[in-house]
């Protein structure tokens, strides 16, 4: 695991929606990853201010207050690597990527545009949702055999 996925799990331990925290979170490693960022333990610093306004813009502001709370209740007073989104978030974009793509060098060229890669990235993420696809779709048929 990571520090980010660490922090959904924490988030959602404490009732925020799994959703709600994924998408605050890959919005949240969009802004910082690469870089080592200091986590406020007050709500009350320009930073806490800044977080703040990046989690609202992605799940709204009651949620991201919340959000806030907890990883600065638990994160909070030290600095942090915030890693790239797409090491952070690798299965759930590999699943995004393989849904979207469409077969086209257009869609391939939208991709690498919306997740900041390289077409070699994009067609290993392809790979990596196929798999998991895959995975997912053979757990279904053996559990329907299940009696």
């Amino acid at each position: 695991m990571n520090l980010l996925q660490d922090m959904v799990r924490d988030v959602v331990d404490r009732g925020v929606d799994y959703d709600d925290a994924l998408c605050a979170l890959r919005h949240f490693a969009r802004y910082y990853g690469g870089q080592h960022i200091y986590i406020p333990v007050h709500a009350d610093t320009d930073l806490a201010e800044q977080i703040r306004g990046i989690l609202t813009d992605a799940v709204g502001g009651a949620v991201a207050d919340r959000i806030l709370d907890v990883i600065a209740t638990l994160y909070g007073g030290v600095q942090h690597y915030i890693p790239l989104e797409t090491r952070a978030f690798k299965k759930q974009i590999a699943l995004e990527v393989h849904s979207a793509y469409d077969g086209t060098q257009e869609c391939m060229r939208d991709l690498c545009r919306k997740y900041n890669c390289s077409l070699t990235q994009i067609y290993r993420l392809w790979h990596a949702g196929e798999a998991q696809a895959l995975k997912a779709k053979a757990a279904a048929s053996q559990r329907a055999f299940d009696f």
